[in-house]
């Protein structure tokens, strides 16, 4: 994340037009915290048509992360601190150098040190919710007021995970935002969602589960009666649903999604192209948006033992005993309609389940028992 400025904040004026865009955008009061004591007043929002996304912070040998989206309306704080996943200091001063000529392998400085930060992030939600991770760059205006309340300039800040300094210029110089602080109530967002199964009943030795539907992320869910549940905030995302019924899976999907269409043929090659780490792959269903260009894909998979899997890499519990896994997942791809290429842009996972080696793959399938799947405030009602 970085200021605009090196060794002092340089503050921008907002154009006329941006300042009437800018009503669209949810607003803030807030104090907004700088790494050289300054702190200003006034009213924050983003770019409007913009918002923060966070990426979680990836584990040891953890591929993918949940990524999160959200704007100040729902923010009650934010704090961002030095941090790195590279074994490198978050804070460090970089020597800018070029290779000699004639050994490739020699560099020769060319300049004063310059200082670089990696930033992570902190965020409390309004409803008392937390997360951390890193933020995608995005700028921040600060419209300030002074102490008596009157309007002040307004000042422009690109939040990033990296900052990179000027040759020559102090780490302390590379001024950022280390804190930003509401000071206004914001949007209360539920802290929980009921549920309501108009059509599906399951036992209570059943499983549900859900994923928020932009996400992609799993979200716990609490049993109230045999149609009734509680699934925690979804920061205003609607969810799919997934039960485990028995030795059976079955998932809430449009029913049109099924169908064998030119669509479902060529996410289902790509599908199976992927290289990773399940070798049994099923798609169930697609979900494309209306410009064809993000696809949610509802995928089965499995992961058989392979041959010889000491040596190519298989998984044992702590009685050597080989391990598979089951999931039932959605896949976001990211399409170009005009070619068909997609890139696999998330995902999330219902069920994640380890089984016997050599058992025989869990059946699963669409259901209309679990869709549609309506949000209407606090209650999300399932099946018609």
């Amino acid at each position: 994340m970085n200021c605009l400025s090196s060794s002092t904040i340089v503050a921008l004026l907002i154009a006329v037009p941006s300042l009437v865009q800018a009503q669209t955008a949810p607003r803030r009061f807030a104090a907004v915290h700088l790494s050289d004591g300054q702190v200003l007043h006034g009213t924050v929002l983003l770019t409007p048509g913009t918002d923060f996304s966070l990426s979680g912070i990836p584990e040891l040998n953890q591929k993918f992360v949940q990524t999160r989206t959200f704007n100040v309306d729902i923010v009650k704080e934010m704090s961002f601190s030095p941090f790195t996943l590279a074994k490198l200091e978050p804070e460090r001063m970089e020597q800018p150098f070029k290779f000699d000529t004639v050994d490739r392998a020699k560099k020769i400085p060319t300049g004063a040190p310059y200082p670089v930060r990696e930033l992570s992030c902190s965020v409390q939600m309004t409803n008392g919710q937390e997360l951390a991770g890193v933020l995608a760059s995005v700028v921040l205006y600060v419209q300030t007021v002074d102490s008596d309340g009157f309007a002040g300039d307004t000042k422009r800040f690109i939040l990033k995970t990296k900052q990179v300094g000027k040759p020559g210029e102090k780490m302390a110089e590379l001024v950022y935002v280390t804190r930003i602080r509401m000071l206004d109530e914001g949007t209360n967002l539920a802290a929980k969602l009921g549920v309501q199964l108009l059509k599906c009943k399951l036992d209570e030795k059943d499983e549900l589960a859900a994923i928020t539907r932009e996400s992609l992320e799993t979200v716990p869910l609490t049993r109230l009666a045999a149609d009734k549940y509680e699934v925690s905030s979804t920061f205003g995302e609607n969810v799919f649903l997934a039960a485990k019924r028995g030795n059976k899976y079955i998932v809430g999907w449009p029913e049109e999604g099924t169908e064998v269409t030119p669509l479902f043929k060529a996410v289902d090659k790509h599908v199976h192209e992927l290289r990773d780490y399940f070798d049994e792959r099923k798609l169930l269903g697609v979900l494309p948006n209306a410009s064809g260009t993000r696809v949610l894909a509802l995928v089965a998979l499995r992961r058989h033992v392979p041959k010889n899997a000491a040596l190519a890499g298989g998984e044992f519990d702590e009685q050597k005993r080989p391990m598979e896994f089951f999931r039932l997942s959605v896949w976001l791809w990211k399409r170009d309609p005009a070619t068909d290429n997609m890139i696999l842009s998330k995902r999330g996972s219902f069920f994640r389940t380890r089984l016997e080696a050599g058992s025989k793959t869990p059946e699963a399938e669409v259901t209309q028992e679990l869709w549609p799947i309506v949000l209407n405030g606090k209650q999300v009602t399932v099946g018609n």
